[in-house]
């Protein structure tokens, strides 16, 4: 294996190793009932659209002629961009943090990674692809498990899942815009460097959800927060929202897309982990067989891609 290949599973690892500690970290600041998570969500796309103008500006001073420095948007792409921030930033953002105050972390690990069923069932749709029976059979199998999640989930205060149905259904939400950003944004994922379309998403999404978050930003106490709060927000902004965006397309290019995949699995492994450790989630016997179900159809889908 060469140092490219070291470097691409390196970065996926890595990139999602610290998207399965975002879910339980962010659900217990969303505990302790200081920051709203409409607050939250617009705190960390701000806090990362300007991680990556700041690194933009470096790379303008120190490597002027870099790709990352000189890649500009054509206008006509404007609209696309725009279309595309919506869905995979402001509105997935929106959605997982607003449903990881109601439901657990572990739900919203496994069922964000769903994505490739709603994918396959938009591109079916509006792009006339087709399906075959071993496509159909994953896609059955993880619409399965995801429902087994999202009706199945009992209310358990103690741990702070006041209402999962309504939080997994987010989940689920947050997952369908994806798969429309995936889906109806192809053509400028092939034509700009990924640096590029999150710098530009990601300040589009900050300025949209300003009247989201600004004026109670502005009004919160945030002599309130613990160290250990101010920790986990320092995390979420800086490693969860920012790094794992930079690493994830230096595994891209190194690995196979089924391979990518197959790293996403990783989150649910860390989160649970994490989650039941530090008592913010339990796991049940459903859990384990919903979960089971769309690993398996998810691995169905994706290798039948290959």
């Amino acid at each position: 294996m060469g140092l490219g290949k070291i470097k691409g599973h390196a970065a996926l690892i890595g990139a999602n190793v610290i998207w399965g500690l975002y879910a339980p970290l962010c659900k217990d600041l969303l505990n302790a009932q200081i920051i709203p998570p409409l607050i939250l969500a617009g705190i960390k796309t701000a806090g990362a659209a300007l991680l990556f103008w700041v690194l933009w500006a470096v790379f303008r001073i120190v490597k002027p002629s870099h790709t990352i420095s000189k890649e500009h948007i054509e206008k006509k792409d404007y609209l696309k961009i725009l279309n595309a921030s919506l869905m995979i930033i402001a509105a997935n953002q929106i959605f997982i943090t607003l449903g990881l105050k109601y439901a657990s972390p572990v739900d919203g690990t496994v069922l964000c990674g769903i994505t490739p069923f709603f994918t396959l069932i938009l591109g079916v749709v509006f792009l006339k692809q087709k399906a075959g029976l071993i496509k159909n059979l994953g896609a059955i199998l993880g619409f399965a498990g995801m429902l087994l999640f999202v009706f199945g989930s009992d209310v358990n205060t103690a741990m702070h899942v006041s209402n999962p149905v309504l939080g997994d259904t987010l989940f689920v939400l947050s997952q369908v815009c994806g798969a429309i950003y995936l889906v109806f944004s192809g053509d400028i994922l092939g034509k700009y460097s990924s640096f590029t379309l999150m710098k530009w998403m990601f300040l589009i999404s900050a300025v949209i959800m300003l009247p989201l978050y600004v004026p109670d930003v502005m009004a919160l106490d945030w002599t309130l927060l613990s160290t250990d709060m101010w920790i986990e927000l320092g995390y979420i902004i800086t490693f969860a929202t920012f790094l794992a965006f930079l690493l994830l397309p230096v595994g891209q290019k190194q690995v196979s897309p089924t391979t990518v995949a197959m790293y996403n699995y990783l989150q649910p492994v860390v989160t649970a982990t994490y989650a039941v450790i530090f008592g913010l989630a339990q796991l049940s016997m459903q859990t384990i067989v919903a979960t089971a179900l769309i690993f398996v159809g998810v691995w169905i889908v994706n290798r039948d891609n290959k």
